[in-house]
């Protein structure tokens, strides 16, 4: 029952959640591959090759990345809320809710931080050498 619950869910949050959280993958993965390249930027005198300005500019992305995902789940959130009413009525208890919550998570996970490992090391392999 767990499983179906948070399966069901999933499928329907897809269309709320999946950019906002396929944006923030993104630049998890760019930011990866920034920081694993940012070592062979440097000059000889070990200067960087970025300025004080990008670090601002990178945090300024990732804050608003996160706060797009965190109005989408939000929103999912708001969306459910028929849905978790109608299941306690018909006598769900709540830690049925809360594991299906966590399963969901879990499953966003298992699958997304692999996938954005992956994808990070692929866009730094052509500057390897």
């Amino acid at each position: 029952m767990l499983r179906l619950l948070a399966g069901r869910m999933l499928q329907q949050e897809a269309g709320l959640i999946g950019r906002p959280i396929g944006a923030l993958c993104a630049l998890a993965a760019a930011g990866f591959t920034v920081l694993e390249l940012y070592g062979r930027a440097s000059g000889p005198s070990g200067t960087h090759a970025f300025g004080p300005l990008t670090g601002l500019g990178a945090a300024l992305v990732t804050l608003c990345a996160a706060a797009t995902t965190l109005t989408a789940v939000v929103e999912a959130r708001n969306a459910r809320e028929r849905t978790t009413a109608a299941l306690f009525r018909l006598g769900a208890p709540a830690r049925l809710l809360r594991g299906a919550a966590a399963l969901r998570a879990t499953a966003l996970l298992a699958l997304l931080v692999p996938l954005v490992w992956v994808v990070a090391h692929l866009t730094a392999m052509p500057f390897h050498r």
